[in-house]
């Protein structure tokens, strides 16, 4: 069977999971509940009413931050990523060309070292399919290994010292803080919105700071978090005063539109959803 090289994802959660038995129960709880956290919280409001809806938010925000804080020890001090369960590789483009696939793996073409036991290409094999034509070290300049494609898994993310673990922790506990802070101070107060985010930025200053190289999956997380911050213009109070109605304009006008009508159409459909449930501008 053709065996594909995993994605340095799921290399890393993979390997995480293998050795920690709390990683691998700790992240499959925390995906399942992200997958539910929206339906859940529309149950509550439906059912409960919007003082208990507040309180299973809470809960479920306190659930993630243990789960994370578990994932965080586990890993041994390194960053947790949005997700954190191994992704489904289906990707047409990665299972290589109609001869390889044809070939399969055939282990007398490869060499598998003793100790480190990863497989490589036989000179060999480079010799039979060059027809005695192999140039040995053009193939070497050009078939470069990637060293995150058998590095361990701990080389992956670099381990967090003092700053950026600080950093990491707060913005692990930025959702439960803002999730209290409005409970106290009213969903549309200025200074909840504002404490999030500055907790938010002083994170990503503190783990920038502590990582001066960061590696693809640090720099991937990174940039997934800066997104992040465009809830911010959707989140109440700045939602109801800034961009409701600059939406709405946007909204109308798509709405003549062939094609981008659609988009005009989600925003309606969004907008409510925006400024009656937390999960929905959450991103936690």
């Amino acid at each position: 069977p053709l065996k594909l090289d995993p994605t340095v994802f799921n290399r890393y959660h993979g390997q995480m999971a293998h050795a920690s038995d709390v990683y691998r129960v700790a992240a499959h709880v925390l995906s399942c509940v992200q997958y539910a956290e929206k339906l859940v919280e529309m149950v509550a409001a439906k059912r409960l009413g919007n003082r208990r809806r507040w309180q299973v938010v809470t809960w479920i925000e306190i659930t993630k931050v243990v789960l994370r804080l578990a994932l965080l020890r586990a890993s041994g001090q390194r960053m947790v990523t949005g997700a954190v369960v191994p992704e489904r590789e289906v990707d047409p483009g990665s299972l290589g060309s109609t001869k390889h696939m044809e070939q399969g793996v055939d282990a007398k073409k490869q060499w598998k070292g003793g100790r480190s036991r990863l497989s490589f290409t036989s000179v060999r094999e480079i010799l039979q399919q060059a027809e005695g034509n192999a140039d040995l070290g053009a193939f070497v300049a050009n078939s470069p290994q990637n060293a995150e494609r058998i590095a361990p898994a701990s080389s992956l993310m670099h381990r967090l010292n003092a700053l950026g673990l600080t950093g990491e922790l707060l913005f692990i506990l930025r959702p439960l803080i803002y999730v209290l802070s409005m409970r106290k101070l009213g969903a549309n107060n200025w200074r909840a919105w504002a404490l999030s985010l500055l907790i938010e930025l002083t994170s990503r200053q503190m783990l920038r700071s502590d990582i001066n190289v960061p590696r693809t999956l640090e720099r991937d997380e990174m940039a997934r978090r800066k997104w992040l911050f465009v809830y911010y213009l959707v989140r109440m109070p700045f939602f109801e005063q800034f961009t409701e109605k600059r939406l709405s304009r946007v909204a109308m006008w798509c709405s003549n539109k062939p094609v981008i009508s659609l988009l005009g159409s989600l925003i309606q459909d969004y907008q409510p959803l925006w400024k009656q449930y937390y999960f929905y501008t959450a991103g936690s």
